[in-house]
């Protein structure tokens, strides 16, 4: 008796979606050792933290990056990464970070490695972590912030912290943009990490955020990722 050619097609691809996943699409998934190791030993890798901005803030990898897989920009600031780094993920205990590293395969990542057991793991092995600023480091205040808007007739300030994707994809353009413009606009960068009194005044609750005044007047503002044409533009206004 002949088999259909249609059976045979769905026979093919339920025996590939099984085979997809026991291989887990291309994820390694690693113990909390290995990942300590791994990111050791590898060159210009990307630590990635899925959890909340609040978790993050608590405790994390030294040089993660953090990007809420529960945020709906998860997608747009993970297209700001490189696909051919290596990418090293992990959360809390290990779900996020799962579904995190599969969509990462899927949206084209080509290493992916997830850490089995997230954060408590790491901690359960007294694995190193690092922290956020201390209550008692909370850099300038908001009388040394307006003097910095009366520096210069036109001031951009850009609110960005170190484990922000998308404010590391912005530093370098905002840095040929004052080269450009030279003395007439003064573009000051403040980590929010490290200037968290003046962040919180002025309530910056989320990265990256620009704000454009001219004579210490407010005239413009955005949060979020913004590209080098579109800053131009504004500013050329």
């Amino acid at each position: 008796m002949r088999i259909p050619i249609a059976s045979i097609i769905l026979l093919f691809l339920l025996s590939r979606s099984e085979a997809l996943a026991q291989e887990g699409h291309g994820v390694d998934k690693l113990p909390v050792q290995a990942f300590s190791e791994a990111i050791a030993v590898t060159d210009s890798a990307v630590i990635l933290d899925v959890r909340t901005p609040e978790e993050f803030a608590e405790g994390h990898l030294a040089d993660a990056l953090n990007i809420n897989w529960n945020d709906s920009s998860f997608e747009e600031h993970v297209a700001l990464l490189d696909k051919s780094t290596p990418v090293y993920v992990y959360c809390r205990s290990g779900g996020r970070s799962h579904g995190a590293a599969l969509r990462l395969r899927e949206l084209g990542f080509g290493q992916v490695f997830d850490m089995q057991g997230g954060m408590m793991a790491w901690r359960a092995a007294a694995l190193p972590e690092a922290g956020s600023t201390s209550p008692t480091e909370e850099g300038m205040d908001i009388e040394a912030y307006n003097e910095i808007l009366r520096s210069n007739d036109r001031v951009l300030v850009d609110f960005y912290a170190d484990w922000c994707v998308p404010c590391i994809k912005m530093k370098p353009y905002l840095e040929r943009i004052q080269q450009d413009m030279g003395d007439g606009i003064s573009v000051v960068r403040i980590n929010i990490d490290q200037h968290s009194k003046v962040a919180q005044k002025l309530g910056v609750s989320t990265l990256p955020v620009l704000v454009l005044y001219e004579n210490a007047d407010l005239t413009w503002s955005h949060e979020g990722y913004l590209d080098e044409e579109s800053i131009r533009e504004q500013l050329a206004n």
